[in-house]
């Protein structure tokens, strides 16, 4: 893909589907092209590099392991090709549609077997995946075009089954509960109403987000105190619950602002 620069906003790749018959074309690629050819070369160029570092804690010598993995999921692969037209091509061009699911299950799949014999890693390991812009789709759209594939991938691999999702996702909470029976929401977003979200999901597997980024880079202080006691006692209610940005870290947040959060769960501890 073509990546589009901007002096004012995050870069973005070109999309190269733009119509849904381009999806009959499409074939499963090898593990070895596109992006994935450049990991594999940095891979090994930072093994090579990891014995010329020492690093030690208390002194103590620390090994280096470097690694490599293959996250993401089928559905942000599928947005990645087609864009927003993902969206209007399920209700359009359904037989489509599953079709490029197809291709790209099979092609994380073949990614996950080919870098666990790259580097070495027996396959009966858990895998996590991500289904960031499927808060675009209706409950009914996502049973039909994500969770079979997710369901796939996962059933070839052991639990945990931590999966990502930091849109809106109010409305889906419950096929992530019910239907894909997620061990692990592993950064939920700000956008989701934090009680729904505990009513749906607390204790019955491990919940990671909170606050808004911009909250934590910019506060004020008491603000960022109040927000982080308050998904303590609301999402970790019944325990499982790892406090952290919802989702993400904005350039030039002050140490000080993430030392406030590690406050807040010593204020909020002692009364859950």
């Amino acid at each position: 893909m073509d990546i589009r620069w901007s002096d004012d906003q995050p870069p973005k790749c070109v999309h190269p589907l733009t119509a849904p018959e381009q999806i009959d074309q499409l074939q499963v690629p090898h593990p070895e092209s596109g992006l994935n050819a450049r990991r594999i070369q940095w891979y090994k160029a930072m093994r090579e590099l990891a014995g010329d570092f020492d690093v030690r804690l208390n002194g103590r010598p620390l090994e280096i392991d470097v690694t490599l993995t293959h996250g993401g999921g089928p559905v942000p692969s599928a947005f990645a090709l087609a864009g927003v037209n993902l969206m209007l091509w399920t209700a359009l061009e359904p037989r489509r549609v599953h079709r490029l699911m197809r291709i790209v299950t099979d092609s994380h799949l073949n990614c996950i077997r080919y870098i666990d014999e790259l580097v070495g890693r027996h396959g009966d390991h858990a895998v996590w995946m991500g289904a960031d812009s499927a808060e675009m789709l209706s409950p009914e759209a996502f049973r039909e075009f994500a969770v079979p594939y997710y369901l796939e991938i996962w059933s070839k691999h052991p639990r945990p089954r931590t999966f990502h999702m930091c849109g809106k996702i109010d409305h889906l909470l419950s096929i992530l509960r019910d239907e894909m029976d997620i061990d692990h929401l592993a950064g939920f977003g700000f956008p989701t109403d934090r009680h729904l979200l505990a009513e749906q999901l607390a204790g019955r597997a491990v919940l990671t987000g909170g606050p808004h980024p911009m909250l934590i880079k910019d506060g004020p202080g008491q603000r960022i105190v109040d927000e982080c006691v308050d998904y303590i006692r609301t999402v970790g209610r019944r325990g499982g619950y790892i406090l952290s940005g919802g989702c993400g870290s904005v350039p030039g947040t002050p140490v000080e602002h993430y030392e406030l959060m590690v406050e807040a769960s010593r204020r909020a501890g002692p009364q859950l």
